[in-house]
């Protein structure tokens, strides 16, 4: 009975000092982003900007929580993005870790929650990662909080249902990703990565250089593939487990910075980076920390492995609980498969939407997207002028600009504009045509103000490789007239060609 406790001690456990790292990586990701968010915390968020809480409130699930959604002045989302980098600092220096967890947990999932056109994979995972850290000591080591007089001593490895859950999260975010991808295009035909390399909204100039490579893109297509399959089993390995996790972990660490290379995913690669963080053995963080190690009575790396499973001493009836949630995950992710056997019964679907906890890891999958493009918005000017307004003014062009990730300025409206070109989406459109009239004639003379616009998206649909690539073609989203009733929302009202 030892060594079957010992065994999993060694595949479920985690180092006190990993989830210290990860805890400082994931608190500057959030502090980055924050800085990424701040010039527009009035368009993103206020009922001044794209969208008002009175179309927000359409997109969100009844169960969810949006403090975000008690007031639509900039003032007060102002305020919750002050708590939010507050709390968050206390975190990376771990200041009343368990406290700024659950504040941090919270606020973050406010703002996902206030516009969904924003979110990407890495603000899910991260949000779901911050779930299961409300359960973990990750602030035992390399923290205010370790600090203190009289702060117990905690052993060197936790092992709890919590640290069971932190890793199989990670598991199925892999795992099922993979399998999410079934088309013919990653199964067979190996141009799944030539599609996802086309994808000029994301394109990094690398991604051209691998598009030279239409063999080593094929052959990349069913490694990629196959490593999100089965890649986490390697984790759990019982035999030389230490070798084996390590492999592991050089894997995905290679995969990931491929990715980081060719793509413009902002910090979904150092996220996932970062949480692989947990999965790194105790002896080999012996071998890189032992001289960073805390001052303390015992140090860190002669610490017992073994002890009482965590800070928080889990009760059964919390390891319960948290034992309830992981199965439940598990059963979501198998709900969202392709032929799902089983799905999370509606009834209970409340508690994934009220905690955040539901999740698709369907990332180019079931097939990449093969269609993107770049938008352009003529606007008609009072004084007779048509200019892009998009791009500042400038003389309204049609072709392809040299970076679109730089003229769309950041990440995530680069995932608004995905969003909302999605024809489902249309209700959404007017408010952000009404923002950008008032933002532009808020900010110009009477001479210049603008009368008129249309939100045009310029569509290039990807062909097969050795395929003529056709010429990209206007989309009109909306046209919309800043003074005056709206009649033909989808004819333009500038009377500009391209």
């Amino acid at each position: 009975m030892n060594k079957l406790t010992t065994k999993l001690e060694e595949l479920f456990g985690i180092d006190i000092r990993a989830l210290a790292l990860m805890r400082i990586g994931f608190s500057i990701c959030i502090l980055i982003d924050l800085a990424d968010h701040l010039p527009y915390i009035k368009s993103l968020f206020s009922d001044e900007g794209l969208l008002p809480r009175i179309y927000a409130i359409h997109m969100l699930n009844p169960h969810a929580i949006c403090l975000n959604l008690m007031s639509g002045s900039c003032l007060f989302q102002a305020l919750l993005f002050c708590l939010l980098t507050v709390f968050t600092i206390g975190l990376l220096l771990g200041w009343r870790t368990r406290l700024c967890t659950i504040l941090v947990w919270i606020l973050l999932s406010s703002f996902h929650n206030r516009n969904y056109f924003l979110l990407g994979a890495e603000d899910k995972l991260l949000h779901i990662l911050f779930f299961w850290f409300l359960f973990l000591p990750w602030g035992a080591c390399y923290s205010i909080d370790s600090q203190r007089k009289g702060q117990p001593s905690p052993p060197l490895r936790v092992s709890s249902m919590a640290s069971v859950a932190y890793l199989l999260q990670i598991s199925f975010f892999y795992t099922f990703a993979g399998l999410l991808k079934t088309h013919s295009q990653w199964t067979t035909q190996g141009t799944a990565l030539y599609y996802v390399m086309n994808l000029d909204e994301f394109a990094k100039p690398f991604s051209h250089v691998l598009l030279q490579h239409p063999l080593l893109m094929q052959k990349m297509t069913s490694y990629f593939l196959w490593l999100e399959r089965c890649g986490a089993l390697f984790f759990f390995i019982p035999f030389k487990n230490t070798c084996f996790r390590l492999m592991t972990i050089a894997t995905f660490t290679l995969f990931h910075i491929g990715i980081l290379l060719s793509m413009e995913l902002r910090l979904f690669q150092w996220i996932c980076l970062i949480m692989l963080i947990g999965f790194l053995p105790t002896p080999f963080l012996n071998k890189i920390l032992g001289p960073f190690s805390q001052k303390s009575k015992t140090p860190l790396e002669n610490r017992p492995s073994t002890g009482k499973p965590d800070l928080f001493h889990m009760p059964p009836y919390l390891s319960a609980i948290v034992a309830f949630f992981i199965i439940y995950v598990f059963f979501w992710n198998m709900g969202e498969l392709e032929k799902p056997q089983f799905r999370i019964p509606p009834s209970m679907q409340w508690i994934g939407y009220t905690l955040n906890i539901y999740q698709h890891w369907g990332m180019f999958g079931p097939r990449p997207m093969t269609d993107d493009g770049w938008c352009v918005m003529p606007g008609k000017l009072r004084n007779g002028k048509i200019v892009d307004v998009f791009n500042s003014g400038a003389p309204v062009t049609w072709g392809e600009p040299a970076s679109i990730p730089k003229l769309n300025k950041m990440y995530h409206l680069t995932l608004y504009y995905l969003n909302i070109r999605n024809k489902n989406n249309f209700y959404y459109r007017k408010p952000w045509a009404e923002y950008i009239c008032k933002e532009w004639n808020s900010t110009h003379p009477l001479d210049q103000q603008l009368l008129a616009l249309d939100i045009d998206f310029m569509e290039k649909d990807t062909q097969p490789p050795d395929h003529p690539q056709p010429i990209p073609h206007r989309i009109i989203l909306i046209s919309h007239y800043c003074f005056g009733p709206n009649r033909h929302p989808m004819t333009s009202v500038t009377g500009i060609d391209n």
